[in-house]
């Protein structure tokens, strides 16, 4: 059988990336909007916001990517957004940028959530004929942008874990995250460890 012949037998989709929606599980398929969740660091420059992810130093993420179709996308923010309703917002005179779901402030170095639209695209070939690998292009400029405690919420509540661990800013517990201890000091007692949380940073 020739070749031609035995790829038209195998099941193959070839409009299908090697990505998948972390809610519905569909493989998320090339040139179809689809929205990319990203943990990143939100800094003020002279340019405006810039947002640079969390890596490891051998440049790995902390939190890797993760994918999501559009549908699911939907609605999963307006599921977060009607968990977030009732919750006061954490004002904050320091604010760099609020919170689109929360409304909480956002300081400058502080990690945040991004929810962005766009398309993944299959790269040219290189130069050697070998296939390239896929990239991601935003089709938006305003990204949903989501401060730590609604990126949380998100991953444990919302989504069946986007992340395996629940974002952190530095290492503070979970009540720690929700009400910003790196701003005004932690809440806990001297024998619980992350009462030193400071003195240890990821992202510092």
């Amino acid at each position: 059988m020739g070749t031609g012949g035995y790829l038209g037998d195998l099941d193959i989709d070839w409009d299908a990336t090697s990505f998948s929606c972390g809610t519905c599980g569909e493989a998320v398929q090339f040139t179809v909007e689809t929205v990319v969740f990203t943990v990143m660091l939100a800094q003020l420059t002279e340019k405006g916001m810039q947002y640079s992810p969390l890596i490891f130093e051998d440049g790995d993420f902390l939190y890797e990517p993760n994918f999501m179709c559009e549908e699911c996308c939907l609605e999963s923010i307006e599921e977060l957004r009607s968990q977030m309703r009732d919750v006061p917002y954490v004002e904050d005179s320091y604010a760099v940028a609020n919170c689109h779901i929360c409304h909480s402030g956002i300081r400058n170095g502080e990690v945040v959530g991004l929810a962005t639209s766009g398309e993944v695209r299959r790269s040219r070939r290189s130069p050697n004929n070998e296939v390239g690998t896929s990239t991601f292009e935003c089709t938006t400029d305003d990204p949903v942008l989501m401060c730590v405690g609604c990126i949380n919420v998100m991953n444990s509540d919302v989504v069946d874990e986007l992340w395996a661990d629940s974002i952190k800013q530095f290492h503070e517990c979970a009540e720690g995250t929700m009400i910003r201890c790196w701003r005004s000091g932690c809440p806990a007692d001297q024998e619980n460890p992350c009462a030193n949380c400071l003195t240890d940073s990821k992202t510092g």
